[in-house]
């Protein structure tokens, strides 16, 4: 680990740190993904995003084990990967909806897109 183990207070807070990110991150995929996708499809949307981010909650605890197989920091090399990664496409390529009307269709869509 990165932390020392006789400081347990800072795994502990690191530890928490990481929750609450990772549930905002949970969190902002229903709002993100219901904003940005037509009322037509949306519920669909919604409901494709859920799908995969429960399967990366069923997958999350076995990647402990490659910590435990292979390299112990291995686990934390890879959650924060993917945080970095979903972080700057984040940034990168999802729109800005404040102050815009949502689209009702897919034609709308396309074409503000």
């Amino acid at each position: 680990m990165f932390v020392p183990t006789d400081m347990g207070i800072i795994v502990t807070i690191l530890a928490l740190i990481g929750k609450l990110t990772i549930s905002f991150a949970f969190n902002t995929i229903y709002i993100v993904t219901a904003e940005s996708h037509p009322t037509v499809i949306r519920n669909s949307a919604v409901a494709i995003s859920q799908t995969f981010s429960r399967i990366a909650a069923v997958l999350a605890p076995n990647i402990q084990l490659l910590g435990e197989l292979y390299w112990s920091p291995l686990p934390y090399i890879i959650y924060g990967g993917f945080s970095l990664l979903s972080a700057i496409l984040f940034a990168f390529f999802v729109p800005e909806t404040k102050n815009r009307k949502l689209p009702d269709t897919i034609q709308e869509f396309i074409h503000n897109h």
